[in-house]
């Protein structure tokens, strides 16, 4: 799956040439403000990349094991069938056999459920990550408006934004 994409190069520019055409302190701040956000939004979007790919790993394997599962049932069953029909010389053989798939199965499914727990896990995490990312997106977008109609008191509402972004982001981890 492919990494989540920040466009904000654009944003980033404009809040930079604003910065340096402008002797107003709080537009220096403004830019550093977008620059560590930036920063702040490709961690996230390098871990939201990383989770959702461990949680196709995950699942995979665990479709593998419910596969694997499936095939071990089959054969208990042809193996019970065969009971049916055999000899009684067969059948101690033949019982053993059944004891092993059920023992089988009983492992496969401890570990396809695990690979599947994982999966989930892997899965929250990238959420987080991913809602980390779109909130710095978003304070981002909220330091350019306030650079553009000139309101220095917009940039609480970018701060509020990357607080939650924040939150999202060590809750991730």
């Amino acid at each position: 799956m492919e990494e989540i994409e920040v466009p904000l190069e654009h944003a980033q520019e404009h809040i930079h040439h604003a910065a340096s055409h402008s002797g107003e302190r709080w537009v220096t701040i403004s830019a550093l403000f977008s620059a560590v956000l930036a920063v702040l939004a490709a961690l996230a979007s390098l871990n939201a990349g990383q989770h959702v790919n461990e949680a196709l790993i995950h699942q995979i394997k665990a479709s593998d094991q419910w596969g694997y599962y499936q095939a071990k049932g089959i054969k208990l069953m042809l193996a019970e069938t065969r009971m049916d029909v055999a000899g009684e010389s067969d059948k101690p053989a033949i019982a053993q056999k059944i004891a092993k798939y059920k023992d089988d199965q009983t492992e496969i499914k401890k570990k396809g459920d695990e690979e599947t727990k994982l999966s989930e896990e892997s899965l929250e995490k990238h959420e987080m990550f991913a809602r980390a990312v779109t909130l710095f997106q978003i304070a981002i977008a909220m330091v350019a408006i306030c650079l553009l109609v000139k309101k220095p008191w917009m940039l609480s509402i970018s701060g509020a934004f990357s607080v939650v972004g924040i939150g999202f982001l060590i809750a991730g981890f």
